[in-house]
């Protein structure tokens, strides 16, 4: 969204674009309030965590607030600034936007859609789940009507035995409505470790390399095993993983319009691109939004696309660390996780007791730190 459109946006009413926010912010710090605010103040993106009433914990997201300075965290509250749009659902009225994306997918897509809400203008964007795994499906009738509503689509792809939210069903159907398809975004081997705890494959989910893993146990059944095999070279089937998910990827998105593969390539040793095997970081998020605008011929702001880039992930770590191996075996110049023997202790204790049990819950690790080079 351009610095003009934002000023024109403080002339209307706005409100909360968060569900449930505005009644514990008040009418002086909502978003319909900010003509407090002088058309010569900075842009920033910031993520916030509330703490609402009668809530157990607090709710966080993403905030584009016009603010007289940056503010510096954890001093910054959303009482200090005027809030002008949540990222979640675009503010603007519904008479000011001109184009409605419908973002049908897995939580990947929903961020692209928080991305492209705040900076095209005139273009409201809506996230509709592809799956109910990942929460918030609406079933197929309902979230297919939600499509009719859509002037464009983007969405991942889903086959056959999907029905009318299949996507040859929908280019079948929807003949008349551009649809822009996007991979899935998803590379097991960036760690030696990976874990999916929201799998079904077993009780406590899915650990990726814990074949080896498990090797390593029938010798001798310590996760201070499993660390040292680590340290000594053993890269759990991570190398062969992520050649094959490359691979995969690359093949996958040769008939899909929007590619990410190259810029993986040719950047996942400078910068931290996944936080998960499936999660990627704001950065490919960032070029993904960047390649739907230019397919749609849309303008962008470039300048708040670029802090979407530099903002925090605000991803709980699930506890699949990089190693000081992993950065040495593929290059990365942004370090590793700091406490990454907690971490593989942690999930080889849990497959332990599997091991023990054949019944394992999933155990998530509470650490949220950044990979890092500082020692």
């Amino acid at each position: 969204m351009s610095s003009r459109s934002c000023r024109g946006l403080r002339r209307r009413e706005l409100r909360a674009a968060w569900s449930g926010l505005e009644p514990y912010l008040g009418p002086d710090r909502a978003p319909g309030r900010p003509d407090h605010l002088q058309p010569d103040e900075a842009l920033a993106l910031h993520h916030i965590s509330v703490v609402l009433p009668n809530r157990p914990a607090p709710a966080s997201a993403v905030f584009c607030f016009w603010a007289p300075r940056p503010p510096s965290p954890p001093a910054f509250t959303a009482q200090s600034y005027g809030l002008l749009s949540a990222l979640k659902i675009h503010a603007a009225p519904r008479a000011f936007i001109q184009m409605v994306i419908a973002f049908f997918g897995n939580c990947q897509l929903g961020v692209v859609a928080e991305h492209i809400s705040i900076i095209c203008e005139h273009v409201g964007a809506k996230y509709l789940s592809n799956n109910a795994r990942t929460g918030n499906f609406k079933g197929e009738l309902e979230t297919y009507k939600e499509l009719i509503d859509a002037d464009i689509i983007v969405c991942q792809e889903l086959d056959a035995n999907h029905g009318r939210l299949s996507i040859s069903y929908l280019k079948e159907n929807f003949y008349g409505k551009q649809i822009i398809t996007v991979p899935y975004i998803f590379n097991s081997g960036m760690t030696n470790v990976g874990y999916a705890p929201m799998s079904a494959k077993y009780s406590f989910g899915e650990i990726y390399g814990q074949e080896e893993i498990m090797h390593i146990l029938d010798r001798e059944e310590a996760a201070s095993s499993v660390i040292s095999e680590i340290e000594q070279g053993n890269d759990l089937g991570s190398i062969s993983r992520f050649k094959q998910c490359a691979t995969e990827l690359r093949a996958r998105e040769a008939s899909l319009d929007v590619k990410v593969s190259d810029f993986m390539t040719e950047r996942h040793q400078d910068m931290l691109l996944m936080l998960t095997h499936n999660h990627p970081t704001n950065e490919v998020f960032a070029h993904v939004a960047e390649q739907i605008c230019g397919i749609l011929g849309i303008g962008h702001n470039s300048s708040v696309l670029e802090l979407i880039r530099k903002a925090d992930n605000n991803l709980p770590y699930n506890g699949a660390p990089y190693t000081p191996q992993d950065a040495l075996r593929h290059g990365y110049k942004f370090g590793f996780h700091q406490d990454w023997k907690e971490k593989i202790a942690h999930l080889t204790e849990m497959l332990i007791y599997y091991r023990r049990t054949k019944n394992a819950d999933p155990w998530i690790y509470d650490g949220i730190r950044a990979p890092s080079n500082e020692m």
